[in-house]
């Protein structure tokens, strides 16, 4: 399946490359430019931040086992324009005070290798100003990857 997904994604580039080409000139004496393509979008990295985003909530789990709270969890994609592998923030908070979320992070969505994709975390400058930028992505704007602070060993 993911041949054919990558094999039709690369018709579909060429194709289009093809046609945009097709008026260009390629007469003799015209000189000649090399023309990189820009990488196609990892259709599974994509996929998979498409299932890690949203709004998440343990409210089933709080009401059936008292030994749990209700948590929320609000994940949406920041820098979309970034074409390295796919950006997240991630908000988690419990239910109550939701406005004071207790874990905030940014997940860099990216394929190490043919089987293995990367979810790398960082953490923010400053977490307190960046409190509920999951209602308006573009407050990361004012951001960007080199300001954060990697994780690591959460990779």
């Amino acid at each position: 399946m993911k041949t054919v997904m990558r094999a039709f994604v690369m018709t579909v580039l060429l194709s289009c490359l093809t046609i945009a080409m097709s008026g260009c000139g390629g007469g003799f004496g015209e000189k000649f430019y090399d023309y990189k393509a820009p990488e196609a979008p990892d259709m599974e990295v994509l996929m998979l931040s498409q299932c890690l985003s949203g709004s998440f909530t343990s409210a089933a789990q709080a009401t059936t086992d008292p030994d749990y709270h209700e948590v929320t969890l609000e994940s949406v994609r920041i820098w979309p324009m970034d074409g390295d592998g796919v950006w997240l923030y991630v908000e988690q908070a419990a239910a109550a005070t939701k406005n004071k979320p207790y874990r905030q992070r940014v997940y860099h969505l990216t394929r190490r290798n043919e089987i293995i994709i990367v979810n790398d975390i960082y953490q923010l400058p400053d977490d307190e100003a960046m409190a509920g930028a999951w209602t308006d992505p573009t407050r990361f704007d004012a951001l960007s990857p080199a300001d954060l602070t990697v994780k690591d060993g959460c990779g």
